[in-house]
């Protein structure tokens, strides 16, 4: 059950989609902790497990933005997306290992 206490950990939260959740949660009192680059690397187990335990709930809104790159490169965005997919949805937050 997500109350005012409820801690909010949104990882990518300083890009288009995360910075609009981070203020949308946090006018409505959530408590929200922001993980992001260039500090927070979601493709490093040990920091994704940090932040996942800093929270009881999780959002997901990193993405790979890099604009052209991106198009002619799909690397990175499959590191991106296979390593968020490893997040496990049980209630206790902890990251699958492969």
């Amino acid at each position: 059950m997500v109350t005012e206490d409820t801690k909010i950990a949104i990882l990518g939260g300083r890009g288009m989609l995360g910075s609009d959740l981070t203020s949308i949660c946090e006018s409505q009192g959530f408590r929200v902790e922001v993980f992001d680059l260039p500090e927070f690397d979601i493709t490093d187990p040990r920091q994704l497990q940090e932040a996942l335990n800093a929270a009881q709930m999780i959002v997901n809104c990193a993405a790979y933005t890099n604009g052209m790159r991106a198009n002619g490169s799909c690397t990175s965005a499959r590191i991106l997306f296979l390593t968020a997919a490893r997040i496990d949805p049980t209630s206790r937050p902890t990251l699958r290992t492969p």
